[in-house]
């Protein structure tokens, strides 16, 4: 949902906080799979699938974990989550894959001590821990302790999702907000089509702007002169305001949870780390692109495009396509599909 809006945006008005900034989101195999299970006993409802949704967070993982994930889904199978197998497993192949890129960092150097650290426990969570130092900032889900030091990382990894989705609710309400304008500035028919190619947003559009719209009307309507309607309308919105406020203490709650469970980058002075994150954050950009995004930040490095495009070709962790624009990682089809190509 959140890329719809980026895609006409101009590098240098690519958020990179706020409601409408997306947040790298970094999931383990352990975390991928029991979330497909309750999504699959909740008709295919998580909080992690909601916020990949709207677009708020955008999830990476590496390329390994897809075959791990299978297995996850297998060794879970156990009852009372016996029946759940096979609708994890479709929810899996077409929600998750839908919604994740994987990414190849088996070519990538970090010289950060916690992926050494992490590599020196267990070879195998070296991906998961280079790819969140990587992305950094960013939020890591699993459960893994030998991931310990990277955030949340070897720990509960369930109230970081939950509070990915309770921080979304400014994101969802400037959405539906700008349904309407939508409308009003590329004519109804272009609004029209918006909610058709996106029917999840149909009803919160509607009860938005009817809610709002009865709420008001019938405040003003109890009154007959324009200096009782302005108080009137004035009452309103106290109301309004008292009764979010403990929203906003929910939202501020959830915004704390996920300050303290980012991984941070190790190091300010990496190329690596910019451009990786400006492109796990946005919509896939030009090399040139890359480089005025970096521009328009003034605490991020500043590269030309032609250091750009080293950082770029050097690093497997990046992907190109046809129209010479670069993404971090890929998406891939389910195993089933023998042609299981990135997308």
């Amino acid at each position: 949902m959140i890329d719809f809006f980026m895609q006409s945006a101009q590098p240098e008005e690519i958020p990179a906080s706020g409601p409408l900034a997306i947040k790298p989101v970094v999931v383990d195999a352990n975390a991928l799979a029991s979330d497909a299970y309750y999504a699959a006993a909740h008709r295919g409802h998580s909080s992690l699938l909601l916020t990949a949704g709207l677009g708020t967070i955008r999830l990476f993982t590496p390329t390994h974990i897809f075959g791990k994930v299978y297995a996850e889904l297998d060794k879970l199978a156990y009852s009372p989550r016996t029946e759940l197998r096979q609708e994890a497993t479709r929810i899996w192949e077409t929600e998750y894959l839908r919604k994740l890129r994987f990414v190849d960092v088996s070519g990538v150097m970090i010289d950060d001590p916690r992926v050494l650290a992490t590599a020196m426990k267990d070879e195998e969570d070296e991906p998961v821990a280079k790819l969140a130092a990587l992305l950094g900032p960013c939020i890591l889900l699993s459960h893994d302790k030998h991931l310990r030091g990277l955030g949340a990382g070897g720990t509960d990894w369930r109230p970081i999702a939950v509070a990915s989705r309770d921080a979304m609710m400014p994101a969802q309400a400037m959405v539906v907000g700008a349904i309407p304008a939508t409308m009003v500035w590329s004519g109804v028919d272009s609004g029209i089509g918006f909610l058709r190619a996106r029917p999840e947003w149909r009803l919160p559009a509607a009860i938005g702007g009817a809610a709002l719209a009865s709420g008001l009307v019938w405040r003003l309507s109890k009154v007959k002169n324009w200096r009782e309607r302005f108080q009137a309308l004035g009452d309103f919105m106290a109301d309004a305001a008292e009764k979010l406020q403990p929203l906003v203490d929910h939202y501020k709650e959830a915004k704390a949870t996920l300050r303290a469970g980012t991984v941070v980058p190790a190091s300010s002075s990496d190329p690596l780390n910019p451009v990786a994150w400006t492109l796990a954050t946005s919509r896939p950009l030009l090399m040139s692109e890359v480089s005025r995004v970096l521009a328009a930040r003034a605490d991020a490095v500043q590269l030309s495009p032609r250091q750009v495009g080293e950082v770029l070709r050097g690093n497997s962790c990046f992907r190109t396509y046809t129209d010479r624009r670069w993404q971090v990682g890929f998406r891939a089809a389910p195993r089933a599909q023998r042609n299981a190509l990135p997308d």
